[in-house]
């Protein structure tokens, strides 16, 4: 099992690359929408690439789920507290924004159900810390 400490610094590289991604994403959409909807494979490329980013936040997520946090340095908790944080209230939300944007265009059923589970992964461990209320 990989320690705390780097599931919390790979989720925070994963969560730059993210806003790197997203920045890509909305480009290749106004490409798209430039184009009458002919260009697509800019978008789909940038999907992909939020797909595998996606995967790799899940990753450790799942990893910061094994752990009892309770036994852990207050510091890290909090750093927890705020990779998660900062995920479920926005990164999740501009990431489903961009997925929604395309979804006249292109089938993105799956790709937001794996946004909500993985949005749900970090909820639970927000409240399992007490400090995510919803």
């Amino acid at each position: 099992m990989r320690s705390l400490e780097a599931s919390r610094d790979g989720l925070v590289q994963a969560l730059h690359e993210h806003l790197d991604l997203l920045e890509e994403a909305t480009r290749s959409m106004a490409v798209l929408r430039a184009s009458g909807n002919t260009k697509q494979e800019p978008v789909k490329s940038a999907l992909e690439k939020l797909k595998a980013n996606r995967d790799k936040i899940s990753e450790h997520v799942n990893a910061i789920r094994e752990v009892s946090l309770s036994d852990q340095e207050e510091d890290v908790r909090e750093d927890i507290i705020a990779l998660l944080g900062y995920y479920v209230e926005i990164a999740y939300i501009n990431e489903k924004r961009l997925l929604l944007g395309v979804k006249d265009t292109l089938d993105i059923k799956e790709d937001l159900e794996s946004l909500e589970k993985l949005k749900n992964s970090a909820e639970l461990i927000l409240k399992s810390l007490g400090y995510y209320k919803k």
